[in-house]
């Protein structure tokens, strides 16, 4: 039974630890995306077409599958 109890416990904070890893991983990549996007926005905004592309593609690249993108 012990053993049994120390596998569980082990599989469930593997599983924790995991879960907290990709929840981490997903918010850094939305922060990043919409940092990028807001700076393109500005970018565009004073006519520095050049920079606005180049910050669009940064987040286009981390991030493609984001609609407002």
């Amino acid at each position: 039974m012990l053993d049994n109890s120390r596998i569980g416990n082990n599989l469930a904070i593997s599983i924790a630890t995991i879960s907290i890893g990709f929840i981490i991983y997903f918010a850094w990549k939305t922060l990043t995306t919409s940092n990028l996007f807001q700076k393109g926005i500005k970018l565009y905004q004073v006519k520095d077409y050049n920079g606005a592309e180049a910050a669009f593609r940064q987040a286009i690249a981390i991030n493609s599958t984001n609609e407002m993108i």
